[in-house]
């Protein structure tokens, strides 16, 4: 009776032992289960707005692995969808990193998906980003300035030292500008590199007197960065709005040249506010 009854008991803590064990197996494969990409997706945007760019890369490489199809109307569960753009995030955080030949690539992957067309906004971040890809990889090159030729000054009439109404100042009288032309330039620079309240502060700062030609390009580039804070903070500064179509109408004519140049870089929204300025 006594070994039976001791059959009974071993049996029993043994399976008692059994029902532990796979327990604890259940716990720690649900602890190492991988969770899914929109997990990973939302955890990369939360760490780039931090500035956390090594987190936000990590975590939206494994998005990617789990999910590798950009949407704009991807299904997370049930009837939930959400935006997926892990490559333009991607791109973002390597921008912000400097690291700017594999963020072009990211952000080819990103255009070659095709998803990014059907949102307006997301895709304006995403030529604004490209703009600046393109500006850190192939900077505008410095015009060396070639050295005045000098002129003899003209014979001086003995008979009138004096300019008369009828008289015109000598060519070499008139100021070079130099100085107002080098600033542009830099401003330029800055705009194409995203500092675009330093290229405000710099346009702001040039005289009224420059030539015309000039004065163009520094009201052009003064909306362009009007207009670009007015994107990037979500179309809610109407302030930065109004600075950007008051600058752009300020314009007369732009070089073709410059237009050429620059059309490709600078954002399709921005270049349709200027030419709605225009009208």
């Amino acid at each position: 009776m006594n070994s039976r009854m001791n059959n009974k008991s071993v049996t029993y803590n043994f399976f008692a032992c059994s029902i532990i064990v796979l327990f604890i197996i259940a716990l720690s494969y649900d602890a190492k289960a991988e969770q899914p990409w929109f997990y990973y997706y939302k955890l990369g945007i939360e760490n780039h707005n931090k500035g956390q760019y090594e987190l936000a890369l990590t975590a939206l490489d494994k998005a990617i692995e789990l999910n590798p199809t950009s949407s704009s109307r991807a299904r997370t569960y049930g009837m939930n969808y959400i935006e997926y753009y892990p490559y333009l995030y991607r791109t973002a955080c390597l921008v912000a990193m400097g690291k700017y030949g594999e963020a072009k690539a990211t952000l080819d992957r990103e255009f070659d998906q095709g998803a990014i067309n059907d949102s307006k906004d997301t895709l304006n971040k995403a030529y604004l980003l490209k703009s600046k890809i393109e500006s850190a990889l192939q900077p505008p090159k410095v015009v060396q300035q070639e050295k005045p030729i000098e002129k003899k000054p003209p014979p001086v009439d003995d008979t009138s030292t004096q300019i008369t109404d009828n008289k015109l100042p000598r060519e070499d009288a008139k100021p070079s500008f130099l100085k107002e032309t080098q600033t542009i330039r830099s401003a330029i620079v800055n705009y194409f590199n995203g500092e675009y309240s330093q290229t405000i502060t710099q346009l702001n700062q040039l005289p009224d007197d420059i030539p015309p030609h000039l004065k163009n390009v520094k009201h052009f580039f003064l909306g362009c960065s009007h207009a670009a804070l007015y994107y990037l903070k979500g179309e809610k500064d109407k302030q930065e709005l109004q600075n950007a179509t008051a600058s752009f109408g300020k314009v007369r004519m732009l070089p073709m040249q410059m237009r050429n140049r620059f059309g490709k870089l600078i954002s399709p929204k921005i270049i349709t506010l200027f030419q709605n300025s225009q009208k």
